[in-house]
């Protein structure tokens, strides 16, 4: 499934990082220097920028997957409650 298919409200977070890995294996491929994809020093600026910025998110969201699993393992029901 595409990141365009399906509002945020009716797809899965399982979906949404499954977006995010194919978006990578993408990145990984276009980038190989024989497809001739980069073809400007803006180019890898601005994905090394957006990597930049998705790299600093994930310790939020793998505290929050974390703190779940934590509360779900102790019985706490914190996370029921939002």
């Amino acid at each position: 499934m595409s990141a365009g298919a399906g509002s945020a409200a009716t797809r899965s977070i399982g979906q949404w990082a499954d977006d995010a890995v194919q978006a990578v294996r993408v990145l990984d491929h276009r980038t190989r220097p024989a497809t001739g994809e980069l073809t400007d020093p803006a180019d890898p600026a601005e994905v090394i920028a957006g990597l930049a910025t998705l790299a600093g998110m994930l310790p939020q969201l793998l505290d929050q997957l974390a703190g779940w699993l934590l509360d779900q393992q102790c019985g706490d029901d914190e996370w029921g409650a939002r």
